[in-house]
């Protein structure tokens, strides 16, 4: 060869290299990886202390306070995914800065009003819940529920305001600061005070509301004040954006009790430590995988509105998130139960066989969960509901066939949830395509 041929192939290599070193530098420069990147950097704060101090807390809590914890934030967080009725969702829609203003104080108002139904509910049927969830002696905790639900739903509301507003720097400081305030609440409450289960509600419910504070400094958004009560221009705006009255409350329902089911079920079959094992499991697994998601999907909704190849953004995000929720699993589906006794303790060895079993489920859910406001803005939310309420039907009809097996039972909840999951990314694919075209 001679050494003009060579020259010329170094050329042509050098200058491949420096369009791909280009092409790379473009998408790490891309809003969705920029603005997701400015929400997870504050998150590894949040992961750091959480990892140094699980070990902490795991000592001073017994599983069943974290199965009592478990259980309050179950029926607490049930309420708060509707009731707003979905419209914390509807404020990225409107291209009119005012119009979505309006649509902040119509999620606001039907916040209060679901807060102000279910109040009164929550204290005269305290009886009844209690024996049908076996919350036995706990009923003066009713009434903390509806008011928990009610600053969760706030917290979610105004998150979605400030990614409208792409604050994603100040909503990755706020989650920080909500993140640290439960941890050293939760320390102070179980260490010095000795509150048991009652330490980790009051330290959940108060770092909320810190965070709530926190979003009135960052964004003006107050939940004191701001509200739509006028009736006339409510149903105005509920009647514009109808599907997330219709379809998007109902469906959140749905997911949220199919996603959740478990604490459930354990509860009432097999106690409040069995619950704690799973819950604790979960809390280990999910913190780091919702936060993820968490930061994705603030930006992903923003982003998939605006974009103009909505189909290959979402197949990117997807397999992306999968192949991501996979790797941070896998040390666990290998030396499982070597690292739960090693870092949490003896007391939590069988925390391993939940994490095991539940993998399948999991990462396919976490994936999906992280691009599924897709639906919300195409308004499909019809369809996910028909998919929602027949995998809760296949779920249910599994713990039945299995309610004396719970080893059986969850692996087929694992398998049949990650197939559900898979069918519904493909429901949202074929849905956006034929949009698209």
């Amino acid at each position: 060869m001679r050494i003009s041929d060579t020259i010329r192939i170094n050329n042509n290599l050098a200058l491949r290299l420096t369009l791909l070193k280009q092409k790379i530098g473009n998408q790490l420069r891309h809003p969705l990886i920029l603005n997701s990147a400015r929400i997870f950097t504050g998150n590894i704060l949040i992961q750091a202390v959480s990892f140094l101090t699980l070990p902490v807390f795991t000592r001073i809590y017994h599983p069943e306070d974290y199965g009592l914890w478990g259980l309050f934030i179950f029926l607490s967080g049930l309420i708060a995914v509707v009731s707003c009725l979905r419209y914390e969702l509807s404020v990225m829609i409107p291209e009119s800065e005012n119009e979505a203003a309006v649509l902040v104080k119509v999620a606001k108002t039907n916040n209060l009003y679901t807060f102000l139904l279910l109040t009164p509910v929550f204290i005269a049927f305290a009886g009844i819940i209690e024996r049908l969830l076996h919350f036995s002696g706990l009923s003066w905790l009713m009434f903390l529920i509806p008011l928990h639900a009610y600053n969760s739903a706030f917290n979610s509301l105004a998150a979605q305001w400030a990614s409208r507003k792409k604050k994603f720097r100040q909503l990755s400081v706020l989650r920080v600061i909500q993140s640290i305030s439960n941890i050293v609440l939760s320390f102070v409450f179980g260490y010095y005070l000795r509150w048991e289960f009652k330490g980790l509600i009051f330290a959940t419910m108060l770092s909320v509301v810190i965070g709530n504070i926190f979003y009135f400094l960052f964004t003006g958004v107050s939940f004191f004040s701001g509200f739509l009560f006028r009736i006339k221009a409510h149903i105005k705006y509920i009647r514009k954006y109808p599907s997330f009255f219709k379809y998007s409350s109902p469906l959140a329902v749905l997911n949220y009790f199919t996603g959740n089911i478990l604490n459930y079920l354990l509860q009432v079959n097999f106690g409040s430590v069995m619950l704690g094992l799973y819950t604790n499991s979960t809390r280990l697994i999910n913190t780091p995988l919702s936060l993820i998601s968490a930061s994705f999907s603030s930006v992903f909704y923003q982003q998939f509105s605006r974009a103009q190849n909505k189909l290959k953004l979402l197949l990117v995000s997807f397999f992306s998130l999968l192949i991501v929720f996979t790797l941070l699993l896998l040390p666990f589906l290998i030396w499982g139960e070597q690292l739960i006794v090693w870092y949490l303790g003896a007391d939590w060895k069988q925390s391993a066989d939940f994490i095991r079993i539940l993998s399948v489920v999991t990462i396919l859910s976490f994936a999906m969960s992280s691009v599924s406001t897709l639906f919300a803005y195409i308004q499909k939310e019809n369809v996910v509901l028909i998919w929602q309420i027949c995998y809760l039907l296949i779920i249910l009809l599994v713990f039945v066939l299995c309610s004396d097996n719970y080893r059986l039972a969850m692996w087929l909840y694992s398998i049949t949830g990650g197939a559900a999951y898979l069918i519904l990314f493909i429901i949202g694919y074929l849905e956006v395509k034929k949009k698209q075209s």
